[in-house]
């Protein structure tokens, strides 16, 4: 409702009603991805546009919610869930990175550089998504790569996970047994193999 407010201020020096909506105004849209369940966890995406009246080009983020379910509470950042903060944020950080740097976009890689700058605080992994597979973390626009490159995600694997994560939420995810300590039990005899 904020963003409607420019219409009431416009300057005849900047703006002129005779322009297409976009050029004369800002512009704000959303939408909602289908929310997704794992185990007790829920996760909701939103993709956010806005365009700023004469601005070059449209903007695109995303705000997304986690839940746990019964109790219902939300999870609001991701390091909360790990057992050792910092341990966890090694592991996102470098397997965010490793799975940048090993995108393809039509012969294109992201540059490194921009990669290790859009990834080096927990602040920069604030939009996730707990999905049947894996976790999913989302980078804007600019972030990791070139506006033209668009919108970047990862899926972290929840057994790479699993280990570093609170037993509360490994039991929420369903990822108890995942991790890597329960890959080899004692009695295997592949192990040895």
């Amino acid at each position: 409702m904020g963003q409607r407010t420019v219409k009431f201020d416009q300057s005849p020096d900047l703006y002129s009603f005779a322009e297409t909506r976009f050029s004369r105004q800002n512009s704000w849209e959303a939408s909602y991805g289908e929310p997704q369940i794992r185990g007790r966890v829920l996760s909701i995406a939103f993709s956010i546009w806005w365009y700023g009246a004469k601005a070059a080009h449209p903007n695109h983020q995303y705000q997304t919610f986690a839940f746990t379910l019964d109790p219902v509470t939300r999870i609001s950042e991701l390091r909360e869930i790990f057992v050792d903060p910092d341990a966890g944020f090694k592991l996102v950080q470098s397997e965010s990175r490793r799975l940048l740097l090993a995108l393809d976009l039509d012969g294109d890689m992201l540059p490194p550089d921009q990669i290790a700058s859009g990834t080096e605080t927990w602040d920069d992994f604030s939009d996730f998504l707990f999905t049947a597979d894996g976790l999913d973390i989302f980078f804007p626009p600019y972030q990791v790569a070139a506006y033209a490159y668009g919108p970047q995600h990862v899926r972290i694997a929840y057994d790479l996970l699993t280990d570093l994560l609170l037993p509360l939420y490994a039991q929420l995810l369903d990822a108890t047994y995942l991790g890597a300590a329960h890959r080899n039990p004692p009695w295997d005899d592949t192990a040895s193999a």
